[in-house]
């Protein structure tokens, strides 16, 4: 979904920093076996729990499948979670392809479990998605916690800040909203309540709740 800060560039997007330093270091879809994929590009390499999937060749970025494999070392690490034994990264240059496999998602990159779906080569927001996929929380911690993490500079633009409430079951594909603000809010709790206490709200959050059914697992 969104998020573009990721495609073979050195470095780390500022909120990685942050999250660091507060915790101390470093449609059609279906998940389970391969077999619920069909059209997937062929694999071009594959790391120790990266299978690396590419419509071409990795000329242009040929440690694109180490730089998911360290994203996703680097995310367990952060947020003290285990993700995927193995990530399946699918890398498409047919836009159309990208979107037919998301479909019904009007989206280039989606994620689905462990699968990954992008026109990037090494989308930092869609392999937040694949560490947490053993968790299904509402959007606006789902997508804020990917976005914060990709985070590279303040995008609400919007005045007054929509209540929480509001977002708590948008649908990201008709309301950016549930981006900008739900990586505002979780950067926000980060800071405020640390990175364990994230991760657990984010286990206890149910895709579907009610902002009441929320504001009482906040309060746990």
């Amino acid at each position: 979904m969104f998020g573009s800060a990721s495609d073979c560039i050195e470095g780390l997007p500022a909120i990685s920093l942050v999250l660091l330093a507060f915790a101390g270091g470093c449609g059609g879809l279906k998940d389970g076996n391969g077999s619920a994929f069909s059209n997937l590009p062929p694999v071009v390499q594959e790391t120790a729990r990266v299978e690396y999937r590419s419509q071409t060749t990795l000329a242009d970025c040929p440690d694109a499948p180490h730089r998911v494999e360290a994203r996703l070392e680097q995310l367990e690490s952060i947020l003290h979670v285990q993700g995927p034994p193995k990530i399946v990264y699918s890398r498409f240059t047919n836009w159309q392809d990208a979107t037919a496999v998301c479909a019904p998602m009007p989206t280039t990159d989606c994620t689905v479990g462990p699968y990954i779906f992008s026109e990037e080569h090494a989308l930092l927001h869609e392999v937040v998605h694949a560490t947490m996929s053993a968790s299904w929380p509402n959007a606006m911690l789902m997508e804020g916690l990917a976005v914060a993490y990709g985070y590279q500079g303040d995008e609400t633009s919007f005045d007054p800040w929509p209540e929480w409430s509001e977002l708590i079951d948008a649908v990201p594909s008709k309301d950016v909203k549930v981006y900008y603000y739900g990586g505002a809010f979780v950067a926000y709790l980060i800071a405020t309540y640390g990175v364990d206490n994230l991760v657990a709200l984010y286990r206890l959050s149910q895709t579907g709740e009610s902002p009441s059914d929320f504001a009482r697992r906040f309060g746990q």
